[in-house]
């Protein structure tokens, strides 16, 4: 009796109330050959237990680099219950007792899987026991990823080794992505949880970031207060994402932006709170990664910064993003490694929190190091990085007291009265994704 492939989803590293609308990778088609079912389970088992000795050789998937997107797909085979048989007006159909019968695949069974290929024909065999089954006549699936998942480039396939406790591209082959249509095809060697990774820092470094005050009321999003700050961060790869931030025990919302992707991709959860690491997976899930780990950097070809002067500035921007606004700087990746250098401005007009500082705004560059942060006496957009201090500026050790000083009488009196709870979300978020040293 023919096989029939269905699949169910479980969610990984997902701790969501909300996600409960999500939809997870769906079979388009699939073709499971009978020819690998003609020997019985305990043939098959028989087999198996003699070649026990087969090590794993498969190269793992470096979870370091690669993260999963759009969850992990549990595939199983059944056998196809009999169908229903029309006669006349009659349907006549037949239950079966205890449900669908699965075929078994014990875990031991995926440890002996081994890969061969042929070097006349380049015809890849897949050994399992004493039997070889041909590439051509393996499962073939083809799956429809969740809408609004962004994938920048096609997707690694890889399944769980059980045995090992990894996962591999062992045992998957034909792999292939469309674009256009946003399927996935791939033959798979034998039913086991599959995945696809996709690489973690694809959109580093940052194409733009800005952090700036905003004001976001309750009709815009649920809970917000009048003080609040929003950070948006432009990915290499063009997505655009805004995450807003306000007084709500350390929690922030993804807001739909201008370009309507993140209503698209996250139906359930834009306009809920969320803490920093619901935000990290639900972000993850659909494929965008904002947040570095400890180890980002070794697979990032940036210039390496001064870790000790990133924190610090990270801690004094907090404090000022209720009245100034931070953006990144073309000059920043040009610098020395102990400097950092960003653009700051007081915006006269406090926004909505999807809204865009218009391109008219007096941003100054300001250069920061472990010494010292001086206004530079240049702009963005000159033809060279400026180096030169702006002239008779008074010495300031740090980028608090230089931008403190430069502020308006009302940007002084809102910064004495700005919440000390939101400024620890928003040090939260900077120490998270990092601006200053992928950008």
């Amino acid at each position: 009796m023919k096989p029939l492939v269905l699949t169910h989803l479980r969610y990984a590293n997902l701790d969501l109330q909300d996600l409960s609308e999500f939809e997870g990778p769906t079979v388009v088609e699939s073709d499971a050959n009978q020819d690998l079912f003609k020997k019985s389970t305990e043939d098959i088992l028989c087999d198996m237990q003699a070649d026990r000795a087969l090590d794993f050789k498969g190269a793992p998937i470096n979870l370091y680099q690669y993260g999963v997107i759009g969850g992990i797909m549990h595939i199983s085979l059944f056998q196809i219950p009999p169908q229903p048989h029309i006669a006349g007006q009659w349907t006549i159909t037949q239950i079966l007792e205890g449900g669908l019968k699965e075929i078994p695949f014990p875990d031991v069974m995926i440890s002996t899987l081994k890969l061969s290929a042929s070097s006349e024909s380049q015809k890849s065999l897949f050994s399992l026991g004493d039997s070889s089954i041909p590439a051509s006549q393996l499962i073939t699936l083809t799956i429809s990823p969740p809408a609004g998942l962004f994938i920048a480039q096609p997707p690694l396939v890889a399944r769980w080794e059980c045995s090992d406790q990894v996962w591999t591209s062992q045992g998957i082959s034909h792999a292939s992505y469309n674009a256009t249509s946003g399927h996935v095809s791939f033959r798979l060697s034998i039913p086991s949880p599959v995945a696809l990774f996709q690489d973690l820092y694809v959109g580093v470094p940052y194409a733009h970031w800005e952090l700036r005050p905003c004001a976001m009321s309750n009709g815009e999003v649920k809970g917000v207060g009048e003080s609040a700050v929003v950070l948006v961060c432009e990915l290499a790869t063009g997505i655009k994402v805004h995450i807003g931030i306000a007084l709500q025990a350390a929690k922030y919302q993804l807001l739909p932006g201008d370009d309507q992707w993140a209503e698209l991709a996250f139906p359930s959860v834009c306009g809920h709170w969320l803490s920093l690491a619901q935000l990290k997976s639900a972000l993850r899930y659909m494929g965008v990664n904002l947040f570095s780990e400890h180890h980002a950097q070794q697979f990032i070809s940036i210039t390496q910064k001064d870790r000790q002067l990133e924190k610090q500035s990270y801690n004094q921007m907090a404090f000022l993003a209720s009245v100034f606004a931070f953006s990144r700087s073309r000059w920043n990746m040009h610098s020395a490694s102990e400097k950092f250098i960003l653009q700051v401005c007081e915006p006269t007009d406090v926004l909505s929190a999807t809204s865009t500082l218009p391109t008219s705004t007096d941003w100054k560059l300001i250069a920061v190091t472990a010494r010292s942060a001086q206004w530079l006496n240049g702009g963005e957009l000159d033809p060279k990085m400026p180096t030169e201090p702006t002239p008779g500026q008074l010495f300031h050790g740090l980028l608090w007291n230089a931008v403190y000083t430069s502020a308006s009488p009302a940007g002084t009196d809102r910064l004495t009265s700005f919440p000390a709870g939101l400024a620890h979300a928003v040090r939260k978020i900077l120490h998270a994704t990092r601006p200053l040293a992928f950008s």
